[in-house]
């Protein structure tokens, strides 16, 4: 049996281990051992398929949540096929998802925002389409006269 056999097989039993075990002892140092063989691996990947190196913690945290994937979906895993190639399609996916979701969600920048307003009040002032509160106030002061 050469090494990449032996990896398969261990992994293999991690996972019935992890599925099987009644003593919560045995299950987390099986969960531990996983961990500690993906979550390098994952972060790395994470890393470089962004191409952004400076965001460590955010690659830590997709790695994590694939992670928490794995094991949430652990039932569905098929022992016919390599372990590692089913934790490397769960991270894809999440990457994926995490890439989708971004691009639908705004992000206003604490450096583009201004520190204080007209009259001199500290504090961030985020833009919005809407009226301002003044203009809402003027609209129904004019409807209270009119009625």
């Amino acid at each position: 049996m050469n090494n990449k056999d032996n990896r398969v097989e261990r992994e293999k039993a991690l996972v019935k281990e992890i599925l099987t075990s009644k003593s919560e002892r045995e299950k987390g140092r099986a969960v531990n051992v996983l961990y500690k063989q993906y979550f390098q691996t994952l972060k790395f990947m994470f890393i470089k398929r962004s191409g952004n190196t400076a965001n460590v913690e955010d690659a830590a945290d997709l790695a994590l949540k694939t992670l928490e994937k794995v094991l949430m979906r652990l039932e569905q895993y098929d022992d016919q096929f390599a372990f590692s190639t089913w934790v490397y399609k769960i991270a894809q996916n999440t990457m994926i998802d995490e890439k989708r979701m971004s691009k639908s969600v705004d992000v206003i920048s604490v450096d583009d925002m201004n520190s204080e307003d007209n009259e001199g009040h500290e504090g961030f002032v985020i833009p919005s389409d809407g009226p301002d509160p003044y203009d809402i106030m003027r609209k129904e002061e004019r409807a209270k006269r009119i009625l």
